[in-house]
């Protein structure tokens, strides 16, 4: 998902082989677990290389912010001096067009924004003016994911998720016409999500949501839902961590920020079009044949359960994730390798959307403990099947 929320819209994925439709690599993702079982850790490692990011990020601010200081001064006595000729002009009634081209230049030199990667508390509105200046997409991190969704059920928030669910594409804009705010138009939403929570918060959620209060389809789109394995005896263990490992990821990142599409052979047919990549004939044909089991199901049977949908998405978002990383290993990615499940960029059958994207939805797992704490896991965990059954 960090990775993912780097690439952005810098390629997109066109899962058929004629239509225009494009996927952006946008994932949502949920860690649900009760407390104590280290789910901020191990999100705050999963995270580690966009902070390495995002700390470099913020030094080349702040020496950028050094050297405009003077630049700053310089053009704000610019614009004063040319207020005073143009007001010369006015009041002497002589004519004002020499002014206008150096005025308009002026106007438009504005101080460069920081590069942002990352937001954690943020309204829409601000998050929309952050797009703006960083229009490949952001991440929005909260470490527990619950009070995100609540504050979007508070009065004069009723806007927000319809931005969220829009954003999730990451493929079109977004305008704001407020009275006192005026009109904000965000050229390109695209926003990633990622967070933690428990299990009794998400099945209050899931309960109100399909009990028809906002089944507008923003919890679907969290496509990746991973609840980790409990049970057994605790084990106690002290390593080092695999530093060669680390840096390699590390170094994976650090290229994507650079990425170019042509140099994944990328597609780019107009500039108003993201620059895109298609399956390879083979990967295609497992494509097509995997997406018709999930269309048949939507379309011929009851109601589906609480997370299946966003499929097809979660598996175009991954391919484009997993050939930009080898790619910019210095590896060949193979599209193909859709269709075999393994080999250079062949990771989607590893990342199956059934069986390890959501889990909430197709595996029933043993429960962490026993007696009520137990119950409970189990049934938030099949809360998401049994809601919307007949």
């Amino acid at each position: 998902m960090a990775a993912a929320a780097v690439i952005g819209r810098k390629v997109a994925m066109r899962p058929k082989r004629q239509d225009d439709w494009a996927v952006v690599p946008n994932l949502w993702g949920l860690a649900v677990g009760p407390p104590g079982v280290m789910k901020s850790p191990a999100l705050a490692e999963a995270l580690r290389p966009l902070h390495r990011l995002v700390t470099d990020a913020h030094a080349q601010d702040e020496e950028q912010r050094l050297a405009q200081h003077f630049h700053l001064a310089e053009q704000q006595a610019r614009r004063h001096a040319l207020a005073q000729r143009l007001r010369a002009a006015v009041a002497h009634e002589a004519s004002t067009e020499d002014l206008r081209a150096p005025f308009a230049a002026v106007s438009r030199d504005t101080p460069r924004a920081a590069r942002r990667y990352l937001v954690n508390d943020t309204t829409v509105e601000k998050l929309g003016d952050l797009l703006n200046h960083n229009p490949n997409g952001l991440l929005l991190f909260r470490d527990e994911l619950s009070g995100f969704l609540h504050t979007m059920e508070r009065p004069g928030h009723e806007n927000d998720r319809a931005f969220y669910c829009e954003a999730w594409n990451g493929t079109g804009a977004y305008t704001y016409d407020r009275i006192g705010r005026g009109t904000l138009h965000i050229r390109a939403a695209c926003v990633s999500v990622l967070g933690g929570i428990q299990p009794g918060p998400l099945e209050r959620y899931l309960r109100a949501v399909f009990a028809g209060r906002g089944d507008d389809g923003l919890l679907q789109r969290f496509q990746l839902a991973v609840w980790p394995d409990g049970g057994g005896r605790w084990q106690n263990v002290d390593r080092w961590p695999n530093a060669d490992a680390r840096a390699r990821v590390i170094e994976v990142f650090q290229r994507l920020t650079t990425l170019e599409p042509a140099a994944l052979g990328a597609e780019e047919l107009t500039p108003e079009e993201l620059p895109f990549l298609r399956f390879e004939a083979e990967a295609q044909e497992c494509f097509d044949a995997w997406r018709g089991d999930p269309e048949a199901a939507r379309r011929g049977g009851p109601p589906g359960p609480a997370l299946a949908r966003g499929e097809v998405s979660l598996a175009d978002a991954v391919a484009r994730v997993d050939r930009a990383s080898d790619r910019r290993r210095g590896r060949r990615a193979n599209r193909a390798g859709l269709a075999r499940g393994g080999g250079t960029g062949g990771g989607l059958v590893r990342v199956s959307a059934g069986a390890r994207a959501a889990p909430l939805r197709e595996r029933h797992r043993p429960g962490a403990g026993g007696g009520r704490r137990a119950r409970d896991q189990d049934h938030a965990r099949s809360v998401g099947e049994s809601v919307h059954r007949p």
